[in-house]
């Protein structure tokens, strides 16, 4: 009897590191839904299922830019919807310069670190689709923002952060007490 409870102590670990590698790797992949595709550049969004969420400009969440920077940023809580399915966070950034506003409709892409411009506004005017693909979060073409997005509130590593709160919380509190806090 004493052979048999030495020899599962021996086995039983090593079941239990596959079992959990399994489950890691179940867990590891994600199927995205394919995004519905976008109209054409430039041409004005009229469509309820196109048009970004509203937003007040009154309610706005600075997130903090570079010194040099004399574009300010925020971001619109209400605006902020998690699509788990497809593995994006969307949200409305206005960012307001000297003499110019504009606000994009824009998603983080969390599992492969990407960001994409989805429409354009500029001042009150109507929302214009944006000729915009997915592209590399550390990539040339990245507003240094995003990456401040992704790191501190929107994503918890590879997964989307599914808690609107939170996001909100960590965007208020420039990402302390978020898993990747600095």
């Amino acid at each position: 009897m004493n052979c048999r409870i030495a020899s599962c102590a021996r086995v039983l670990p090593a079941v239990s590191a596959l079992m959990l590698a399994g489950v890691l790797a179940a867990c590891a992949r994600t199927s995205r839904t394919p995004e519905p595709p976008a109209p054409p550049a430039g041409t004005a969004l009229t469509a309820p299922a196109d048009l970004p969420p509203a937003y007040d400009e009154a309610r706005l969440i600075e997130i903090e830019q570079p010194r040099s920077s004399s574009v300010r940023v925020g971001i619109a809580p209400e605006t902020i919807r998690v699509d788990v399915p497809a593995g994006v966070v969307r949200y409305v950034a206005v960012a307001r310069g000297i003499s110019a506003q504009t606000a994009s409709y824009e998603g983080i892409r969390c599992n492969g670190g990407q960001w994409r411009v989805f429409a354009r506004r500029q001042a009150n005017g109507p929302w214009l689709a944006a000729d915009s693909a997915w592209q590399d979060i550390g990539g040339p073409h990245q507003q240094p923002y995003v990456r401040r997005l992704a790191r501190e509130s929107m994503c918890l590593g590879p997964a989307v952060n599914t808690d609107t709160h939170a996001i909100v919380r960590a965007l208020q509190t420039g990402g302390r007490g978020t898993l990747y806090s600095n």
